[in-house]
């Protein structure tokens, strides 16, 4: 650590104060400048790209092989939705991490060769080790869940209605070479937007249930308050061996948290969007699979796919608590079966670079072997290389986003090029509209300014604009 302060404060002239308010981007462009006096690498300079491919490499494998097909965490053999469901939890993670990241790398950042056979075994011996040790991880797991969470729904028990990303989210909207920071910033700016189209879809048993308590429990604090209201001595009274006070207690906590349940459907509420919240949503996320747009916004298969990916609080805990059991499942079923596609993925989409390593080809911006016109490519790739929604235009412009300084390849700049054309284009449409409607400036400005907004959302709209 001191050594890591003596060089930010003599090669990157960041002092400790310096530190607490510079962001990561400018971190990255100075380390990136000092190279001129400090070697980095005695291979080549390194880039702003090298950075990140270094820090996120095992993250970029993951992401791929997610995006590609190669990993699949499900049990089939479980009835219903969860048979179907994608297994993406904490606890599944860290499993992926001891069984399949972890050892893919020797000290030299290179690939391992890793075998199908080889790679099944080890999942099914990390699976009966970590079943052996799931009384200790379920202590720690539980002890953990409550000292996070307590304190939150004692102070704000309307927390235990409210929703939040789930794991599987964050990896699937996550782009190549995204700093988790970036990520947490762009799930929270979506997250008002996601909350209010989940509230498009309310469900009015759950409602009419959390009525029913909320007024129950309603009584019951109004009775102990009015009590207080005569004496205050009465709610030292012992009922059940606890005073009437800590029942007080109890009954608030159930009347914030059966209120936040309570769907707003009282006569004359403006119920939101479904469209425009998804639309919202979709402009921090930058996902949305085919299969949304095909279907209208208020779509009951669009709603049940994004809770999915956005559920509530108490249904992630439930889930994180299932995942002991779940996830020496996966490693003994799942994987295994998906061993050979796995170390197909790694064999075809590692690429070396020098002074960085191994890292995966699709976090390279390789839009030779992996690009797609339809989302502003200079050319197709094969139909099997090709990156899946998307995913590697979107990431390319994002981390063009975030650190403007790094310069990018000739395919980069061809896609940089297209979108500036579609751009233009897209302007030009909107400012004849509006002035054949006789807008003011101002309103050509607006509908301008909203143009831009909706090409660096990057939807999964093609880049010609038919969509």
């Amino acid at each position: 650590m001191l050594d890591m302060r003596l060089f930010c404060a003599s090669k990157l002239g960041l002092g400790d104060d310096d530190m607490r308010t510079v962001t990561w981007p400018a971190v990255v462009s100075r380390l990136v400048a000092t190279q001129t006096s400090t070697r980095l690498s005695l291979v080549r300079d390194m880039t702003a790209l090298d950075v990140a491919a270094r820090i996120l490499r095992r993250e970029n494998y993951l992401m791929g092989a997610i995006n590609q097909g190669a990993l699949r965490l499900t049990l089939p053999w479980l009835r219903g939705a969860l048979g179907q469901q994608c297994w993406l939890t904490t606890g599944v993670q860290w499993s992926l991490y001891w069984a399949v990241l972890n050892p893919l790398f020797d000290d030299h950042s290179r690939l391992r060769p890793l075998s199908a056979d080889k790679l099944a075994t080890r999942c099914r011996l990390i699976a009966i080790a970590q079943l052996l040790l799931t009384p200790f991880i379920a202590v720690y797991m539980g002890l953990y869940y409550f000292m996070r969470n307590a304190e939150r729904v004692y102070h704000h028990p309307s927390a235990v209605g409210a929703r939040r990303w789930s794991g599987e989210a964050r990896w699937r909207m996550r782009h190549y070479n995204e700093y988790p920071h970036v990520l947490e910033a762009r799930l929270s700016a979506a997250k008002p937007a996601a909350t209010a189209y989940c509230a498009c879809f309310p469900n009015h048993v759950v409602s009419l249930c959390a009525r029913f308590v909320a007024f129950v429990v309603g009584a019951l604090a109004a009775a102990l308050l009015a009590l207080a209201a005569v004496d205050e001595r009465l709610l030292e009274a012992v009922l059940w061996g606890r005073n009437l006070l800590w029942y007080t207690a109890v009954c608030g906590t159930l009347l914030a948290a059966s209120r936040a349940l309570i769907a707003d459907d009282a006569p004359g509420s403006v119920r939101p969007d479904p469209v425009a919240s998804l639309a919202a949503c979709v402009a921090h996320t930058h996902f949305m699979p085919r299969r949304w747009r095909n279907a209208s916004g208020n779509s009951r298969l669009v709603y049940g796919e994004f809770t999915a990916l956005f559920p509530s609080a108490l249904g992630a805990l439930l889930e994180e608590l299932a995942s002991l059991l779940v996830a020496p499942a996966l490693l003994w079923w799942s994987l295994p079966a998906c061993a050979q596609e796995l170390t197909s993925f790694l064999r075809d989409y590692t690429v070396h670079a020098d002074g960085v390593g191994d890292i995966c080809s699709l976090a390279a911006f390789d839009f030779e072997r992996h690009g797609s016109s339809d989302y502003g490519a200079n050319g197709d790739a094969s139909q099997r290389l090709r990156s899946r929604h998307g995913a590697l235009e979107k990431s390319f412009i994002s981390f063009q986003a975030q650190h403007p300084d790094w310069e990018p390849g000739v395919r980069g700049k061809a896609l940089l090029d297209t979108l500036a054309q579609h751009e233009a284009r897209q302007s030009a449409i909107w400012a004849a509209s509006t002035q054949h409607a006789g807008a003011s400036v101002e309103a050509a400005m607006d509908v301008d300014a909203r143009c831009q907004a909706l090409l660096q959302s990057l939807h999964e709209e093609q880049i010609d604009g038919t969509n």
